[in-house]
């Protein structure tokens, strides 16, 4: 990781899908380096800004993350099979 920074390498990753998100407001991050990742992509990228959130966003069980993130892999990592809810592995174990 100290031999190269994401923004030096994200363009790299294309035409694999990228998923970038960021608090707008974020106490541990800068939000202009998403920005400036997000700048430095190519196609197929996302990136959300979300309000209301902090850094550790999955942490506050933010509903628009939940969502953006269900949509993301709905559209690019599809599951063919039928789908299991987490109360029902845990009624397994």
């Amino acid at each position: 990781m100290f031999e190269f920074t994401a923004e030096d390498v994200i363009a790299s990753i294309a035409p694999r899908p990228v998923l970038l998100m960021h608090s707008a407001v974020d106490s541990v991050t800068p939000t202009e380096q998403t920005i400036r990742m997000f700048d430095r992509s190519k196609a197929p990228t996302e990136r959300h800004l979300f309000s209301g959130t902090d850094h550790f966003m999955f942490a506050e069980k933010n509903r628009a993350v939940r969502e953006v993130v269900t949509a993301w892999l709905h559209d690019f990592l599809p599951v063919s099979g039928e789908a299991v809810s987490i109360t029902a592995l845990d009624e397994h174990h």
